[in-house]
């Protein structure tokens, strides 16, 4: 609870927006809420977002570099390949110097003469050295062709939006989610030839979460290993109708959520009465992402068995309309791991909240500039009013000093050349 309210105050002050309370000491300070806001977090916030974005966003390579090892591991015929190129170097190489036939060059015992024996070794070490630098220069071109591929993965797959906005998250409230991979349906440019096709494939995905919808389980040090992940998003009719694909999920219940929410609140969360219009194609349904670990005696309260009492599964779930609509559980260790990310900005404790962002963090010293600033502005502001009588009898008596309060706003006698 202590963390959901900084989180809702740092949106505040990234909105340059008094929270009610703050409005409530203004008003109860002043007489009246100003409207004014100094937004130091907002200007630090952007900052950092930007630097960030520079840094990876804008130099994608530097974020990883694929380079083969001093001494690769090429495949077979590859080697092969490049063994069979030296052997001939070296026989051209003889034949320049005048030997046609290494076989001429034998002693009676078959063994090369010494001063043969020398050359060979001598060219031998040269052309190990010539094996070694193709050998390496395999790797790199693969290993180039590999980074290449990542950056393309990369900036197909939505990370640079996904990492701005999480970015954002992490400075502003202290951490950051992302997912991946989260498995789409996109249309991928395919080249046949001298001609290029669009085609749909199920692709990895980045994606941005938000804080305010994401719910860790907070029992362990991070998101792999916690019992479990839960977030809140929400999905089109349109894309719950493709839902119905052969991807895993279940077809009926799909169709029975179209069904039952055609002419219903689709907030299904907090269940009202009320009836609603047609369920347009563009219009949205919560829907529940889960991930975690289940043992065999829990799964047992749902129904599933086979599995021994401490047999422990990585359970992904996803629920809309009160119905499970898909469902996949991995035997551990063999399971997939957690598809959800997430990095602290300021970490104070062990707890996966124990957090701090910008908005924390900046909270005093923006509220005090905004105090400060706002009194300043409110003196400037009368001092440069002409006099009001709004209060002309408090001074009938000067020895009753008990009738002057402050903010009185009093009368001042203009008649002696008094100004405002």
């Amino acid at each position: 609870v202590g963390y959901r309210s900084i989180m809702e105050r740092a949106a505040h002050q990234y909105r340059r927006e008094y929270t009610t309370q703050d409005a409530a000491d203004m008003t109860r300070a002043f007489g009246f809420c100003p409207t004014r806001y100094y937004g130091v977090t907002q200007q630090k916030v952007n900052a950092t977002v930007a630097w960030n974005n520079d840094l990876v966003i804008n130099n994608l390579d530097s974020m990883f570099t694929v380079s083969p090892s001093p001494e690769p591991e090429l495949d077979k015929a590859s080697l092969a390949r490049i063994r069979d190129g030296v052997r001939d170097e070296l026989v051209q190489r003889m034949m320049a110097s005048g030997v046609a036939d290494p076989n001429l060059l034998l002693t009676v015992d078959g063994r090369p003469a010494a001063r043969i024996e020398r050359f060979l070794g001598e060219q031998v070490q040269a052309l190990k050295s010539v094996e070694q630098a193709r050998i390496i220069g395999l790797a790199s071109a693969s290993a180039q062709r590999a980074q290449t591929r990542m950056r393309d993965l990369m900036i197909q797959g939505n990370f640079r939006q996904a990492y701005t906005s999480y970015t954002f998250d992490r400075s502003l409230y202290g951490v950051g989610y992302m997912r991946f991979p989260d498995w789409q349906r996109r249309p991928v440019l395919k080249h046949r030839g001298k001609k290029a096709r669009l085609e749909w494939q199920v692709v990895p995905w980045f994606r941005h979460v938000r804080v305010r919808d994401f719910f860790p389980i907070c029992d362990a040090i991070d998101l792999q290993t916690n019992t479990g992940n839960t977030e809140r998003t929400y999905v089109t009719k349109a894309e719950l109708i493709n839902m119905t694909l052969p991807d895993g999920n279940v077809t009926r219940e799909i169709e029975a959520i179209l069904d039952e929410f055609a002419y219903r609140s689709r907030n299904w969360l907090a269940p009202e009465d009320n009836d609603a219009e047609l369920w347009g194609l563009d219009e949205v349904i919560p829907l529940l992402i889960h991930e975690g670990f289940f043992s065999g005696d829990e799964l047992r309260e749902y129904g599933i068995t086979g599995l021994d009492p401490l047999d422990y599964v990585n359970a992904q779930i996803e629920v809309c309309g009160n119905r499970t609509i898909k469902a996949k559980l991995l035997k551990m260790p063999a399971g997939a791991e957690r598809t959800y990310f997430g990095a602290p900005f300021n970490k104070i404790g062990d707890n996966l909240l124990d957090v701090l962002g910008m908005g924390a963090m900046l909270w005093d010293s923006e509220q005090r500039v905004n105090r400060i600033m706002h009194l300043f502005e409110h003196n400037i502001d009368w001092a440069s009013r002409p006099p009001l009588m709004t209060n002309p009898n408090v001074f009938e008596n000067p020895s009753d000093a008990r009738n002057i309060v402050p903010g009185g706003q009093y009368h001042v006698e203009d008649r002696f050349g008094a100004t405002g």
